[in-house]
């Protein structure tokens, strides 16, 4: 949305730089949009697709780069594949050591999207922006009853006493069932240890833990610690290409309806409220619709809204 609304190009495999008229800046502008799969630095913007890939390499480029000032997420993605998410925003995390990074949500940083924006030192979103869903979500798709009922038998020769757990051709047994629980709140562990690490102490572990996937939009997500400002991203934008190392920010004013200059650290405290504004209601965001499909025997390798795999997404 960023680099679109200010005309930029866009670079396969290197990050999109933005240059501002009235003084050659130079910001590296990051597209993480649509499902976020694994492998696959190729994939283009029609796929609906970004890989952590494809945004390491970018990463990598825009922090290699001396000319480059700070980096710039531009974010719009419910989730994606567990594979690949926590190193991705280790890297993330790494960077922004190195220079200035700034999440801008537009408008939608929701699951294995919100792992990656929050190891950015700010996270801004607009009035209607999503943010959150910190867990994982596995499916399971049972198909013995429709083959019986097209006289189907299926036989499975295997060795080794675990190689078909959970497939798709017999009812799940209870004890896989809840050993798959256990390794996903192992996985929701992880997530909110790594959004943790991000964030500092504008959200530790237990608070992320006690949103329980919750939704959170605009001022909500602020209070709730989960994003610094509510502004319009691409005036944000504007703001921190500006600032000397990328410290200016644009605040919103209390109701939200427009932005005022200021500077903070990037480990601001969250802003303090009497009472806490509620997460997004499940009417607003719905989940997505799949439809059956063969599980793999590696049936929690990861991909995002496969019925067959682990994955972090949101309702929408």
């Amino acid at each position: 949305m960023i680099g679109k609304l200010l005309g930029h190009m866009q670079v396969q495999t290197t990050a999109r730089y933005a240059h501002l008229a009235a003084e050659p800046v130079r910001m590296a502008v990051i597209e993480i949009a649509g499902t976020l799969v694994h492998r696959g630095a190729w994939i283009g913007q029609s796929s609906g697709l970004t890989s952590y890939e494809g945004i390491a390499a970018q990463l990598q480029a825009a922090v290699a780069d001396p000319a480059i000032r700070g980096i710039a997420l531009d974010i719009d993605s419910f989730g994606g594949e567990v594979a690949g998410a926590f190193d991705m925003a280790d890297r993330i995390r790494a960077a922004r050591a190195q220079k200035p990074v700034q999440a801008f949500v537009a408008d939608h940083a929701l699951s294995a999207a919100y792992a990656l924006a929050s190891q950015a030192g700010r996270i801004i979103l607009p009035r209607t922006g999503a943010v959150g869903s910190i867990g994982v979500v596995a499916m399971h798709s049972d198909m013995s009853g429709a083959l019986d009922q097209k006289g189907i038998a299926v036989t499975l020769i295997h060795a080794g006493a675990r190689k078909v757990d959970a497939n798709p051709y017999q009812p799940l047994p209870e004890t896989i069932r809840a050993r798959i629980a256990g390794e996903l709140e192992d996985l929701r562990q992880l997530f909110a240890e790594t959004v943790a690490e991000g964030r500092g102490r504008r959200l530790d572990t237990s608070r992320a833990l006690d949103t329980e996937a919750a939704v959170f939009r605009g001022e909500a997500a602020v209070f709730a610690g989960l994003a610094d400002e509510v502004a319009d991203p691409v005036t944000a934008f504007c703001a921190f290409a500006a600032a000397p190392r990328g410290t200016a920010t644009l605040k919103s004013t209390p109701k939200g309806k427009g932005p005022m200059m200021t500077t903070a650290s990037e480990d601001d405290a969250q802003p303090s409220a009497s009472t806490p504004p509620e997460p997004a209601s499940p009417a607003a965001i719905a989940p997505p619709q799949t439809t059956a499909a063969v599980m793999s025997c590696k049936a929690r390798s990861a991909r995002c809204c496969a019925p067959s795999r682990t994955t972090f997404w949101a309702r929408r």
